[in-house]
């Protein structure tokens, strides 16, 4: 593989397996971002990635036991530490609360309108009678 200047790689989460030799040879590799959609390694599929130090994967340790890493020419992968990142979470929850704060903050208001038109409904102003 043509990879002289490949630092990083963001594997995405279509990908389930990557093939033998898929980066051998790619000596500038440093970073590399794996999901738990990952399943397979093939032999040498980081072979002479040299540089390789940080590894990201988006899952957690329970879900790497599902990841199978096929022969002993793996060592970029396996001699690598592994850095664990939580998956993004979806911003639905905080909209839905923003908004529920809001539309509290306008009931709360309307109660307090309300409750001060009716004070203002039991003072009556008197009004000056108009001169003959």
């Amino acid at each position: 593989m043509n990879c002289v200047g490949l630092t990083e790689v963001i594997v995405p989460e279509s990908v389930e397996s990557i093939g033998y030799g898929a980066f051998w040879g790619c000596s500038d590799l440093e970073s590399l971002t794996l999901t738990k959609k990952l399943k397979r390694f093939a032999d040498r599929a980081f072979f002479e990635c040299d540089r390789l130090k940080n590894i990201y994967y988006i899952g957690t340790l329970k879900d790497t036991e599902k990841l199978t890493i096929v022969g002993s020419e793996n060592t970029a992968i396996t001699e690598t530490p592994w850095q664990y990142i939580r998956a993004p979470q979806s911003p639905l929850p905080l909209i839905i609360i923003g908004v529920s704060a809001v539309v509290l903050i306008a009931i709360v208001v309307i109660i307090l309108i309300k409750h001060r038109l009716r004070q203002m409904q039991g003072h009556k102003v008197e009004q000056p009678e108009p001169e003959a």
